[in-house]
C-alpha cells in the first residue's frame, strides 16, 4: 500500500505567533529603555535646578548682608555743621538696593521650594513606574521566553506529526505500476513577498536532488535591508541556500546576517545537513523564516524547518548575533 503524509495543513500560525512574541519583547524592551533614559534626564535636570537655586539663595543672602551694611554706613555718614544742625545723608539708593536684594532672595527661596516639591513628586512617580516596569520586564523576558519555548515544542510536535504517514490505496498506472517514485517529483520554490518595510518574509521549497548546486551567488548589486557591508561584518545571506538551489539575484531570498558565525559556519552547517539528506534521495519540504523583533530591518534570527519524506527532520532557530 502507498503511504501519504498526515493531513496537517497549516502550522504557520504558531510560527507567526512565536515571531510576534519576540517582536513584542524587543519593542517593549526598547520602549522601557527609552523611557528610563528620559526619566534619568528629567531627574538630572531637576537636580541641576536644585543646585542652581541653592546657589542663588546663598548669593542673595550675601547680597542682603552687603546691602544692609552699605545702608548702615550711609546712615552713619551724617554730620553736624558749625551751628550744631545735623545733616542726614540721602540713603534712598541704598534702601532701594536692600529692598531689591530682599525681593530677589524671596524669589530664589520660592523657586528652591518649588523645585524641592516637584522633585518629591517626580521621585514618587518614578518609584511607582519602576515598580510596574520591573513586572513588565519580567513578563517580556522570563514569561515570553517560556511561551516561545512552549510554542517551539508544539511546532516541533506538529512538524513530526506532519511527517507521519498513513496507508492509502495504491494507484496503478496503465502499465500496472504504482504511483510515481520520489525521483519523478519536481522541486519547487516559493520566495514569498516583501513586507511593508521591504524585508523578505521567508521562503518555502520542495528540494529534490536535481536542485543541488543549481543556485546562484548573491549579487553585489543587491543590498538587503540593513546591509552595512563587510566593514560591518554583514553577509548577503540566502534564505534558500545556493547549494540547495536558491537564487542570489532575488531580493526576496536575501537578508542581512552576520557573516561570522551566523551565516558561516552556523547556518551553512544546517544547510549541509539538508543537502546530505537530499543527496541520499530524500525529498525535503523546506521553510526558512527571518524573525524581526523590532522595526529594525535586520533579522534578529532565522528559523529553519525541514522535513524529508524518508525520516529526515530539522527544526532550529539561529540568533543573528555574536555568540
Amino acid at each position: 500500500m502507498a503511504r501519504q503524509a498526515a493531513n496537517v495543513r497549516v502550522i504557520q500560525t504558531l510560527d507567526d505567533l512565536s515571531g510576534a512574541l519576540a517582536r513584542f519583547a524587543g519593542e517593549t524592551s526598547q520602549a522601557m529603555t527609552a523611557t528610563e533614559r528620559e526619566v534619568g534626564r528629567t531627574l538630572e535636570w531637576l537636580q541641576e535646578r536644585l543646585h542652581h537655586w541653592q546657589r542663588e539663595v546663598e548669593r542673595w543672602h550675601q547680597e542682603v548682608q552687603r546691602a544692609r551694611a552699605a545702608l548702615v554706613r550711609c546712615q552713619n555718614s551724617g554730620y553736624c555743621d558749625r551751628d550744631g544742625s545735623y545733616h542726614a545723608p540721602d540713603c534712598s539708593a541704598y534702601e532701594a538696593a536692600l529692598a531689591m536684594a530682599h525681593r530677589r532672595l524671596r524669589e530664589a527661596e520660592m523657586e528652591l521650594a518649588n523645585v524641592r516639591r516637584w522633585m518629591g513628586r517626580v521621585q514618587q512617580t518614578v518609584q511607582e513606574y519602576r515598580r510596574h516596569s520591573r513586572r513588565l520586564q519580567q513578563l517580556t523576558t522570563t514569561q515570553t521566553k517560556q511561551a516561545q519555548a512552549v510554542l517551539g515544542r508544539k511546532l516541533a510536535d506538529l512538524v513530526r506529526y506532519q511527517a507521519v504517514t498513513i496507508p492509502s490505496a495504491p494507484h496503478a498506472s496503465s502499465g500496472g505500476a504504482l504511483e510515481k517514485s520520489s525521483t519523478d517529483v519536481e522541486g519547487s520554490v516559493n520566495y514569498g513577498e516583501l513586507d511593508a518595510l521591504g524585508c523578505p518574509r521567508g521562503i518555502q521549497a520542495r528540494i529534490t536532488p536535481e536542485m543541488i548546486d543549481t543556485g546562484t551567488s548573491a549579487s553585489s548589486s543587491i543590498f538587503p535591508p540593513g546591509f552595512g557591508g563587510e566593514q560591518a561584518g554583514h553577509a548577503r545571506a540566502h534564505l534558500l541556500a545556493k547549494q540547495l538551489g536558491g537564487s542570489g539575484n532575488d531580493l526576496r531570498n536575501l537578508v542581512t546576517l552576520l557573516q561570522n558565525p551566523v551565516n558561516s559556519p552556523v547556518m551553512r552547517g544546517f544547510e549541509n545537513q539538508v543537502r546530505v539528506a537530499v543527496e541520499a534521495g530524500e525529498i525535503v519540504s523546506y521553510k526558512v523564516k527571518p524573525i524581526y523583533e523590532t522595526v529594525d530591518r535586520i533579522p534578529a534570527g532565522i528559523t529553519i524547518q525541514a522535513t524529508g519524506d524518508k525520516g529526515f527532520k530539522l527544526f532550529v532557530s539561529i540568533p543573528n548575533r555574536k555568540w
